[in-house]
């Protein structure tokens, strides 16, 4: 036998073992992150989930299933300013509306620029309960006084 001929042996083999585990001949040579983008680009994000080793891949993969708590989990193996604002995604979903601000605020302490986070936690502000005083629960940014008091 010639090296050739081994070598070609082998890579089939390899094929064939890949088909046999569910991968695509086409998809062998590649890891699991690309094969979780092709599923994800495809809109197939259970399957991307699944696929992607990223946490943060994954966790985006699971949020656009419409899974926020087991995006949550992922989001939180990081601790990046892209991180935090996908935490607070997820968790406005989940309607955790003050653990998303805070979320929000911890990005912005990352990234004091970061897109979005301060447009988001305005967002979310009307959505907590007021306490008896008739301030807003929570702790930032919030004086706890009414705009405008209508009867």
């Amino acid at each position: 036998m010639t090296a050739r001929w081994i070598h070609h042996c082998l890579l089939v083999g390899l094929v064939l073992v890949a088909v046999g585990c569910g991968v695509a001949p086409r998809d062998v040579f590649l890891t699991a992150d690309q094969r979780g983008e092709r599923a994800f680009l495809a809109r197939d994000f259970n399957a991307a989930a699944t696929l992607f080793q990223d946490p943060m891949w994954r966790g985006t993969a699971l949020y656009r299933a419409e899974r926020f708590g087991e995006a949550l989990d992922q989001f939180a193996r990081v601790d990046t300013a892209a991180s935090w604002f996908a935490r607070g995604n997820a968790l406005a979903h989940l309607e955790h509306y003050e653990e998303a601000i805070t979320a929000y605020e911890r990005a912005l302490e990352l990234d004091p620029t970061h897109p979005g986070a301060t447009a988001n936690i305005s967002y979310l502000e009307p959505f907590l309960p007021l306490n008896l005083e008739g301030g807003v629960t929570g702790t930032v940014g919030r004086d706890g006084a009414a705009d405008e008091v209508v009867y």
